[in-house]
């Protein structure tokens, strides 16, 4: 009777012991995050000194593609499509909108899209070039490319026709 008593603890105690350990994970994904934030945040705090071709180049100018802070291109995961898992474009963007919008708005619009590309999988990346055809990903704006991405990676649709319950259609049919 004990035997069966330890193995009911043990087969009970599993479950929990893999919840416990997903948890430490995700503790530790989320302080790795705010690691990054925090690192981000100093980044951006700290004042800058002019150099001589600041001078000579107007604020307005767009800024390459190089000057996007090591730390926010850290911190901005790479997407992939899993929609099983809930994961669309849509919930991916809506995360990180800011960081695109905000955060590199000193970026040309051809810049913020090439950003925003290197951000795709492989596979994302390459299923999005072969939509645009025949166009190139530098045609493509940087909200257009945004709307493109939703229609590509969001929900999957099913095509099922809505039907009526039983009790439904027997009535109508009596009528």
């Amino acid at each position: 009777m004990s035997e069966a008593n330890d193995a009911s603890a043990s087969h009970t105690a599993d479950p929990l012991i893999m919840l416990l350990q997903q948890q430490q994970q995700q503790m530790q994904q989320q302080q790795q995050q705010m690691q990054q934030l925090r690192s981000m945040l100093a980044y951006m705090q700290q004042p800058r000194q002019p150099s001589s071709t600041d001078e000579k180049v107007s604020t307005a100018t767009p800024v390459a593609i190089s000057a996007v802070n090591p730390a926010l291109e850290n911190f901005i995961t790479t997407f992939s499509y899993l929609p099983e898992d809930g994961i669309t474009f849509a919930a991916w963007f809506k995360l990180y909108e800011d960081n695109f919008t905000v955060d590199a708005q000193k970026l040309d619009d051809a810049a913020r899209v090439r950003f925003l590309l290197r951000k795709l999988d492989a596979a994302a990346h390459e299923r999005y070039v072969n939509y645009i055809l025949p166009r190139q990903t530098r045609d493509v704006n940087f909200n257009e490319t945004v709307a493109t991405l939703k229609d590509i990676f969001g929900p999957p649709h099913l095509d099922i026709q809505p039907t009526l319950p039983v009790s439904q259609t027997g009535q109508k049919r009596m009528r």
